[in-house]
């Protein structure tokens, strides 16, 4: 299989398997889950709402890639949970 080919199959896979690589957004379609809402607690017991989303996998990965860009990531100190709406 050409390199091109190989490409199109992961692009594929991946919009229906969930692991869409290029960015936060849930962008799958709308059988891929529930919908949830995404909260974040700070380690000082402060909680943020980050959004709603379809889908458990969304929703950890929603709270995770916010943890990083705050640089927190690496820290025990931080959770999330995710709410059906």
């Amino acid at each position: 299989m050409s390199a091109c080919g190989l490409i199109v199959f992961y692009l594929i896979f991946a919009w229906f398997w969930g692991v869409w690589p290029f960015n936060e957004e849930d962008i799958r379609p709308a059988r891929h889950g529930k919908g949830y809402e995404v909260f974040v607690s700070h380690p000082d017991n402060r909680e943020e709402y980050l959004g709603r989303v379809k889908g458990l996998d969304a929703c950890a990965g929603k709270a995770y890639l916010w943890v990083k860009k705050k640089n927190i990531a690496g820290s025990k100190n931080w959770n999330y949970k995710c709410l059906q709406r």
